[in-house]
């Protein structure tokens, strides 16, 4: 590279790298109410890497390459930024409960997110059956933030076979906490920025207390969305076991899709939901 032009790249990374601390400062500072340091910390790890990148970039391709990360970095902190993640987890944190069920002696952990107030359940198929159709003989679900567990049982799986959607009942009567509101259809354009809220790594992640008497804490993930076909709702996020059945939140704290899984390789970075339009329409059943 000439002098001149090295001089210009340098000029340029020297300004992105500054606006990306400053978006970077900006969101930590927006979320320090929240008292979670897992995406602040994430998100300083992934400046770090990439200002260490840039910095080491010698020839023109890998300096043209850094440039692009750091701009593609600042424009996602910016659609975090003008996103209230504080008040997304704040209408719907409450409603979101982790799953134990015991299918022929086998345990799973999960995530779902009630509905109503009566204490109506939304989560995966695949979290109270299994690929023979056998039904969880125990379901136990304990709301976030709190450590009462409560029985519950399967009300009814999606028609479709194909449709990963499950909805539980609360036994034990009383009125329950629920998310914010599900949305019609998925309107969150590609681009977007969501965030997801559940129990990724199911009880292997820090609660508070210990032994079965834990207080339940979620876990809020941001991403946007990558895909969004009739069927399919995929999103740039972080998911594992445990985090079928959170519910997918655009801006506005709706959900707009339930997790479900993932493609095989992908280490947890690309996420399936099952979109907006067909929890609504699982719900219109069992009014």
């Amino acid at each position: 590279m000439s002098r001149r032009a090295s001089a210009e790249h340098d000029v340029e990374i020297q300004q992105l790298l500054a606006a990306n601390e400053e978006t970077t400062r900006q969101f930590q500072t927006r979320l320090q109410r929240m008292n979670d340091t897992t995406l602040t910390n994430a998100m300083q790890r992934r400046l770090d890497s990439l200002t260490a990148s840039a910095r080491e970039a010698r020839d023109e391709k890998s300096v043209a390459e850094a440039q692009q990360r750091l701009r593609e970095n600042h424009e996602l902190q910016r659609k975090f930024n003008a996103m209230d993640l504080t008040a997304v987890r704040d209408a719907t944190d409450p409603g979101v409960t982790l799953i134990v069920s015991e299918i022929q002696g086998k345990q799973k952990e999960a995530t779902g997110f009630s509905v109503s107030q009566a204490g109506l359940i939304v989560t995966n198929r695949h979290v109270v059956t299994d690929s023979g159709d056998a039904r969880a003989s125990r379901i136990l679900v304990k709301f976030a933030n709190t450590r009462e567990w409560h029985h519950a049982h399967l009300v009814k799986l999606d028609d479709d076979a194909s449709v990963d959607l499950a909805l539980l009942q609360i036994d034990e009567s009383g009125s329950y906490p629920a998310v914010r509101g599900i949305a019609r259809s998925v309107d969150t354009p590609v681009g977007s920025a969501i965030a997801t809220v559940g129990f990724p790594l199911g009880t292997d992640i820090p609660m508070e207390g210990t032994g079965n008497d834990f207080a339940a804490k979620t876990s809020l993930t941001i991403g946007t969305v990558s895909k969004s076909v009739s069927d399919l709702l995929q999103i740039d996020a972080f998911a594992s076991h445990g985090s079928s059945g959170s519910p997918v939140v655009d801006s506005h704290g709706h959900v707009i899709g339930v997790v479900w899984g993932g493609p095989p390789g992908a280490a947890g970075r690309i996420v399936y939901a099952v979109p907006a339009d067909k929890i609504s329409a699982l719900l219109e059943t069992v009014k």
